[in-house]
């Protein structure tokens, strides 16, 4: 299920339309999954709470629902990801540090929508900043978390990720597993803190991923489920697809319908979460382009892609992922894109991030490091396909949209 939030004001003629005082466009009180048990109080929920509307994922989320209140440093002190709109004192918007869950102003104003390709049908869609809150009335807007610049090490970058997972996550977390360094890292994270991932990977029969997934989860003494699609499933999701987010480029048309197809999957085995490993790229220096740059020498224009880069996955990228996800019947979390990990990743020298090791050049230094340092070497110097080229989807897609 979708929560869907339509805003138009009284007097605003609209297809669709919600005003919290008469016609709701979402469940009341929808929970996707609650966790009460010990000290774990991880909520992930959709609802309505008097005139707010939000969706959210993080410990104690139920307080935060109740006790809802339009201020920079309330939703500074709430560490989760979340997004939505309230009508406390003006017409306040938000959206979480890393711009999970989308928020879009569409209409001059006049409306409210975390359905992009809806958003653009009313007239550009202007995406929320992450990490702000903004009276659309007044056009003021505070950003209410911003990262420090905190220490570095692969120990504390291993601590970060599993106390994060052991915090977010349910016991039976699916993780959207390629094979690839960054799912392996998020995977063993999950098993470091005592929970039980069940991996899924996708592609088409005979596809890389397929493979890769297998002997990497096999390093770990875990099983994967396979995701084995063809042209008929990547063309049911891109219906979906297209019916979120309106017109895409291959690529990203391709990415979306991944997710969404291991989203689906994910929720006819019983789990309703599921743990990516976006982020890790753009943080880490991950992209075959940084290395370009970096034998370049050109370290000005090095730091500006990975700024750029991450700007836009938060922008953009992750709501795109998120979206398709929800559709498919998951709320999707990325273990690299908690606050303190994503502090980590923003604080590390670029020499740990990038650089000659034996002859030749590392990308994601550190996390390979990290990798070595929870004894799996081998998995440690994977290297691996984006999702789109090693699943096979691509493909298809550029075919289909021929």
């Amino acid at each position: 299920m979708m929560l869907r939030y339509l805003l138009a004001p009284p007097g605003v003629g609209g297809p669709k339309t919600f005003r919290p005082d008469s016609e709701v466009a979402v469940d009341h009180g929808f929970r996707l999954y609650l966790s009460g048990e010990g000290t774990r109080g991880t909520l992930f929920f959709e609802r309505v709470v008097e005139v707010c509307v939000l969706q959210a994922v993080g410990p104690g989320a139920d307080f935060f629902a109740e006790g809802f209140k339009v201020s920079a440093g309330y939703l500074g002190g709430f560490e989760g990801f979340f997004g939505g709109f309230s009508l406390d004192g003006g017409l306040w918007v938000f959206r979480d540090h890393a711009g999970l869950v989308p928020v879009y102003v569409s209409g001059d104003g006049l409306l409210i929508t975390n359905v992009l390709a809806e958003a653009c049908a009313w007239g550009s869609a202007e995406p929320v900043e992450p990490g702000t809150v903004k009276d659309l009335l007044t056009d003021t807007a505070y950003r209410f978390w911003s990262p420090s610049q905190v220490e570095v090490s692969p120990q504390g970058l291993k601590q970060a990720l599993v106390e994060g997972v052991r915090r977010f996550l349910p016991d039976r977390p699916a993780v959207f597993f390629s094979g690839g360094l960054d799912s392996f890292i998020v995977a063993e994270a999950c098993v470091e803190a005592g929970l039980k991932p069940l991996l899924l990977t996708l592609g088409v029969e005979g596809g890389h991923d397929l493979e890769a997934s297998a002997r990497a989860a096999e390093v770990m003494g875990l099983e994967v489920h396979r995701v084995v699609v063809g042209v008929e499933d990547v063309r049911e999701a891109l219906i979906v697809v297209e019916g979120l987010l309106g017109g895409l480029s291959v690529m990203e048309l391709s990415i979306a319908s991944a997710m969404y197809l291991l989203a689906r999957e994910a929720a006819g085995l019983g789990c309703r979460v599921a743990a990516v490993g976006q982020g890790a790229d753009e943080l880490f220096a991950g992209y075959k382009k940084y290395e370009t740059l970096y034998l370049r020498n050109e370290a000005a224009a090095l730091a500006s892609a990975l700024k750029k880069d991450l700007e836009q996955l938060r922008l953009l990228g992750l709501s795109r992922d998120f979206t398709v996800a929800r559709a498919g019947g998951v709320f999707l979390v990325p273990p690299f894109m908690f606050r303190r990990v994503l502090e980590l990743g923003l604080s590390t020298p670029m020499e740990e991030r990038i650089g000659v090791v034996g002859g030749r050049v590392v990308r994601k230094k550190v996390l390979r490091d990290l990798v070595r340092l929870a004894g799996f070497e081998a998995a440690a110097d994977v290297q691996k396909k984006a999702l789109q080229y090693g699943s096979g989807i691509e493909r298809i897609v550029r075919r289909l949209k021929r």
